[in-house]
């Protein structure tokens, strides 16, 4: 009986399929966090226009509340920030966010 060298072809294109699976999951991963940044800074930059002396805004690049909303700051001079969030799912097909609304903190009840 002869010994196998090497791996075998059906083998050798699982490996290649599970590692392409793997490499478009992160893939996808990243470039959906750079296309929610993006839109949460649009919708933030489009609520500040509406605001007088608004100069600038600043968001996160990742919804760390799982809401669909970004947390976006938007300066209004030197020691008047305003929280806000804005929506910034980058795909969905129910329930998308859209626009900014008022930032409510969120307080542990004891």
């Amino acid at each position: 009986m002869k010994k196998q060298a090497g791996m075998t072809v059906i083998e050798l294109v699982i490996s290649v399929a599970i590692v392409g699976i793997i490499i478009s999951m992160i893939i996808g991963t990243l470039s959906g966090c750079r296309a929610d940044h993006e839109k949460a800074v649009k919708a933030a930059n489009e609520y500040k226009a509406n605001i007088p002396g608004a100069t600038g805004v600043s968001c996160v690049a990742t919804d760390s509340d799982k809401d669909g909303y970004c947390s976006c700051t938007i300066f209004r001079g030197e020691s008047d920030p305003l929280a806000v969030e804005c929506g910034c799912q980058s795909w969905c097909w129910i329930n998308c966010t859209a626009g900014c609304k008022a930032a409510i903190p969120k307080f542990r009840s004891k």
